[in-house]
């Protein structure tokens, strides 16, 4: 959507075009009277120029966040017009532009030196609904005029001075930027028979943001008197983002202030009232300029920007009838790879300094449809994701939805020069072919080494451009689009560049329905002064539905097929997404509830008692219930769809961050001491208690560590919230980032270290092998806890929120279950006879309970022979694991009471003692 302030001057040629275009040997004067008055031009290069023509009044003091007022007459009844207008205040400065003012409605026009009943060509200049101006060199009229064709460009507002987005303003449009535009399209069709035009022959046309504005003025007037329409690189499709309202105004108004900016009010209680009283320079702090002048772009208002177009589009609220011309540089992004010193940057990290409106779509899923071996550097692959997903994807998705009943044309520019844009090596990106649409020649004057190669070109693209503009029905010389394999003219091909080669869209594959949830969160979480603000960006655009990624294919010029992965948006109704992830989480709480349950009464029944790990283990179920409870809460306030939550929601599933994050990791640290303390009850008298108690120890320290990384990484800890209406209250994305990994880290090294904990324990036991390996098999079962660990920690890095919260869920919910297995393995294993021998001082290693009441005596040695099936005992617990079978290793000596005793059919008789 154009380039900024750092790119502006390199990239795009942007020099000043003051062009001492009046002489006083000038013979003539062309002259034509409109409604407002008489209008003097000029004659230059065998045209009539008129510049600077004013068609609305300041929009400067009162006039400010207004919608234009249409300037009844020019001051003395006639204007000269002789030099460009200022160009409307805004980021950008230097030599690209005319000098700014807010006074800078106005227009220029070329015409042929003589005609009448001509045809019109609008143009509306790009710049990312920030920057630009009608000055430009390389959109000048001087070609189409010398063929006949009237040639009108004009300024309109820009960023905060446009679209304030201002919260004293809602429930009325305020995208005044889009109404600046049409008053100018209006004030056209009104006046341009008196400069030899035919108002019922206009095509209103744009590059970029102008595109995006052209189609704009489309889906605002379904029952438009254009002829036809031109969409160069993007559309309403394209974006861009915008800040929630108040929030970046709110910023503005405080960068003001720090910068000694003197106002009647402040950032928490400021007015337009107060802000119309300021300079219009003041608002252009060294931060507005660099990063917040993105901010402002026009709004979803359902006035004159919508949230769904395939519904208005089925609706017939859009000239479906209207002759269409949409197309892409075929390397868009590229120049957007030298933006905001993204050199050598991911896309997933520079992009949120840029507009942060392409942010729905997750970075990792773009990311993963590149193959970074196809790229020179790292900053080219993060410009092909940036220019597919905000431009590319947009054309294929609305040429989809209308060309079934509009007639559209699209093409693809491959043309090649490195000194349209200033940067070598560039290749066709974005605005590169903007001179050559319009003929080149004075559109080339600020250019430098330009070729006779590259005039021809220019020639004969304008030839054809102009050709269609006179006649937009009968098309540019290719058949029409088509939703699916349609033709898409190739222009400026190296090698065959003065012809139109002809290739088709060539939709190979679809994968639906990528659930608009995967959003990234984790910017709201913790970041720089920028991310937080770049979330909310994020976060406030809207996003009508799933996207979709679609895989087109492209021939090369050497006849290669190439595989272009495009991520777009559906507008499709349907029901809330990830329905079925909350049911998931429903089923993994009753499943690890139930186990829970049988756990406790298999140990009651067994020992008439519970132990400490037992409580544990029913804490941890608690936890995994009110994580649940959190989740739930989150759902219902918009955590799968936020791109349409309001603020309100935002704030209120930020402040439930911490309470889940705590709960999920005390439930997971509670299930561990709980293992380690059965596995301590097993080990008595051994050397493993040592290891066991450490082992506590460092759970219990590890869980403090992390309870205090959640609750103090941003502090206060209020301030995780409160950023969302005060930008200078943002966390740091370090932070962020430490307690990602300390969470990951010491959840996996603890899981894998306990699960290992009791192997050579078990492996000492006096028992079958394939008894052994079953005991050993249910401790592994530890094992899908890390699994699932580790699949948590990849989602959670790539931002899936919904998903990161199912497989937390489960992931606690397995963990349960795992510690509840080993009292549970008679259920698994069944019951069977064994003697075997214990010398110990506790009676509840032996689930005969008579028996276990007689060995409660220091160093007593018991024995106890168990028969057939009909003689076994009834309980048989876990703890017998170990004790029962326990090899002959003894740390303590003395003198030892051996008694002995036979159980038949549950009666126990002492037979002798010695």
């Amino acid at each position: 959507m154009g380039v900024m302030r750092k790119t502006a001057d390199q990239a795009l040629g942007l020099t000043a075009t003051a062009l001492a275009l009046v002489s006083a040997a000038q013979a003539t004067s062309p002259s034509v009277t409109v409604s407002q008055g008489l209008i003097r031009g000029f004659e230059h290069n065998d045209t009539n120029v008129f510049l600077g023509i004013p068609f609305a009044e300041t929009t400067a003091g009162e006039n400010r966040w207004k919608a234009p007022k249409a300037l009844s007459s020019f001051a003395g009844g006639e204007f000269n017009a002789t030099t460009y207008g200022p160009s409307c205040a805004q980021a950008m400065s230097g030599t690209a532009i005319t000098a700014q003012s807010e006074d800078c409605l106005s227009m220029n026009i070329w015409t042929p030196l003589s005609g009448s009943d001509l045809p019109v060509f609008v143009y509306v200049y790009g710049g990312a609904m920030v920057t630009g101006g009608s000055s430009n060199a390389q959109w000048q009229g001087y070609n189409f005029a010398r063929k006949d064709v009237i040639y009108v460009n004009f300024n309109y507002r820009e960023s905060i001075y446009a679209s304030p987005n201002a919260p004293e303003l809602e429930g009325q449009s305020q995208n005044f930027g889009i109404m600046d535009v049409d008053l100018a399209v209006q004030w056209v069709y009104d006046n341009i028979e008196a400069f030899g035009g035919n108002k019922s022959n206009i095509v209103l046309g744009g590059h970029s943001s102008g595109g995006v504005h052209v189609d704009h003025y489309l889906w605002n007037h379904p029952e438009t008197f254009l002829a036809g329409a031109v969409e160069m690189s993007a559309n309403a499709e394209s974006g861009p983002a915008y800040a929630p309202a108040g929030v970046a105004l709110a910023q503005v108004v405080e960068d003001m202030l720090a910068a000694g900016v003197t106002l009647g009010c402040d950032a928490s209680n400021y007015t337009l009232d107060c802000l119309r009283e300021a300079d219009t320079y003041a608002f252009q702090t060294s931060y507005f300029n660099s990063t917040s002048n993105t901010w402002f772009s026009p709004i979803v208002d359902n006035i004159t920007r919508f949230s769904n177009y395939t519904d208005r589009f089925a609706q017939g609220y859009y000239p479906k009838s209207l002759p269409l011309m949409v197309g892409n540089s075929d390397q868009e992004g590229r120049l957007f790879a030298y933006a905001y010193a993204s050199e050598n940057t991911k896309f997933n990290k520079w992009i949120h300094t840029f507009d942060a409106d392409v942010a729905w779509v997750p970075s990792a899923e773009l990311l993963a449809a590149y193959n970074s071996a196809d790229y020179s550097s790292v900053s080219f692959e993060s410009g092909a994701c940036y220019g597919d997903a905000r431009f590319l994807c947009a054309t294929d998705y609305l040429v989809d939805v209308r060309s079934s009943e509009q007639p559209t044309w699209i093409y693809r520019w491959f043309g090649n020069y490195s000194n349209v844009l200033g940067i070598a090596d560039i290749g066709p990106s974005h605005g590169s072919e903007v001179p050559f649409f319009h003929g080149g020649n004075e559109c080339f004057s600020k250019l430098s080494d330009v070729t006779t190669a590259e005039q021809e070109l220019a020639d004969y693209m304008n030839d054809w451009f102009v050709a269609w503009i006179k006649e937009p029905s009968a098309g540019p010389g290719w058949d029409k689009a088509q939703p699916v394999n349609g033709p898409l003219a190739r222009l400026g091909v190296p090698g065959n560049e003065l012809a139109i080669e002809m290739s088709t869209t060539d939709i190979i594959s679809f994968k639906d329905f990528i659930s608009v949830s995967r959003l990234r969160l984790a910017p709201i979480l913790a970041g720089s002064r920028l991310a937080p603000s770049a979330a909310r960006l994020q976060l406030s655009l809207h996003v009508p539905g799933p996207e979709r990624i679609v895989t087109r294919a492209r021939r090369s010029p050497a006849g290669l097929q190439e595989h272009h992965h495009y991520v777009y948006r559906t507008s499709i109704a349907m029901a809330r997404p990830d329905v079925g992830q909350v049911v998931a989480w429903y089923i993994c709480t009753v499943a690890a509830c139930i186990f829970l349950v049988f756990r406790l009464i298999i140990r009651w029944r067994l020992l008439k008692k519970l132990y400490l790990d037992d409580f544990f283990v029913v804490a941890a179920a608690l936890c995994l219930i009110g994580d649940l409870g959190i989740q739930h809460y989150m759902f219902t306030q918009g955590m799968s769809e936020i791109a349409k939550t309001t603020t309100a929601e935002k704030i209120n599933m930020q402040k439930l961050i911490i309470p889940g994050s705590t709960l999920y990791v005390t439930s997971l640290w509670l299930i561990k001491a709980s293992m380690v303390l059965f596995y301590k009850r097993l080990a008595d008298r051994t050397k493993y208690q040592t290891i066991y108690n450490i082992t506590l120890g460092v759970l219990a320290a590890a869980w403090l560590v992390l309870f205090f990384d959640i609750v103090f990484k941003c502090y206060p800890p209020d301030r995780q919230w409160k950023s969302f209406e005060n930008p200078d209250l943002t966390c740091s994305e370090k932070q962020s980032t430490i307690n990602y990994w300390l969470t990951i880290l010491f959840n996996i090294f603890s899981d894998v270290f306990i699960i290992c904990l009791p192997i050579s324990q078990v492996a000492r036991l006096k028992m079958p092998r394939k008894q052994k390996l079953g005991v050993i098999s249910v401790f592994l079962l530890g094992v899908i806890v890390v699994i699932t660990s580790i699949i948590r920690a990849i989602y959670s890095h790539l931002g899936e929120q919904m998903i990161t919260c199912t497989v937390s869920m489960i992931e606690t919910a397995i963990a349960i279950i795992a510690s509840c297995l080993p009292v549970l393995r008679t259920l698994v294993f069944g019951s069977h006879s064994r003697t075997g021998t214990y010398s110990g001082r506790r009676g509840y290693e032996l689930s005969n309970s008579g028996a276990a009441g007689l060995a409660s005596k220091q160093h007593t040695t018991v024995s106890v022979s168990r028969g057939g099936p009909d003689e076994l005992s009834r309980h048989d617990s876990e703890d017998e694991l170990v004790k029962e079978n326990m090899s002959a290793e003894d740390p303590t000596a003395g003198i030892s009471v051996t008694r002995e005793y036979f159980v038949h059919e549950g009666a126990m008789e002492r037979q002798s003692m010695r």
